[in-house]
């Protein structure tokens, strides 16, 4: 049981964190429902006496575990201090040699988040190079100056 009754998982730091200092819960699925889709990860957080932030985590690997993509949301999307549930929405891009997508929910410095009614959707499939027409990509850098 989560906070206020409801069903839910949380991070609650036990000792003084130094600045820096992040608690992360996560989980890993294999990426073949995932792979040439944009996928949405949705989550209620809230927290409580956080010094830092905390927020959705995602991350996508490849092979021999080369890391592709990690979402870091942007101050914006951060939550801190106390906090009551806010919806939070975190999307990326799964390619077609992905391996596995790790997600969760990260807390950098002290307090106390819970998540709650976690959801991991495909959004669309994603659009190839092969997609764009080929007479519009130059052979050479042009215009590097970025005036043109």
């Amino acid at each position: 049981m989560g906070v206020d009754g409801e069903k839910a998982v949380t991070i609650k730091s036990v000792k003084k964190v130094n600045k820096g200092g992040f608690g992360l819960l996560s989980q890993t699925t294999k990426a073949n429902k995932f792979k040439g889709k944009r996928v949405r990860f949705t989550a209620f957080l809230k927290t409580k006496d956080v010094k830092e932030n905390g927020y959705l985590w995602c991350r996508v690997d490849g092979s021999n575990l080369r890391q592709f993509h990690l979402t870091r949301s942007s101050e914006k999307n951060y939550i801190t201090r106390n906090t009551d549930w806010k919806k939070c929405v975190e999307e990326f891009d799964v390619y077609e040699d992905a391996k596995f997508v790790l997600f969760g929910v990260m807390m950098y410095g002290n307090g106390q988040i819970w998540m709650k009614e976690p959801k991991l959707e495909i959004v669309e499939d994603l659009k190839s190079f092969k997609d764009f027409p080929d007479s519009t990509i130059t052979d050479e850098p042009t215009n590097m100056d970025f005036l043109k």
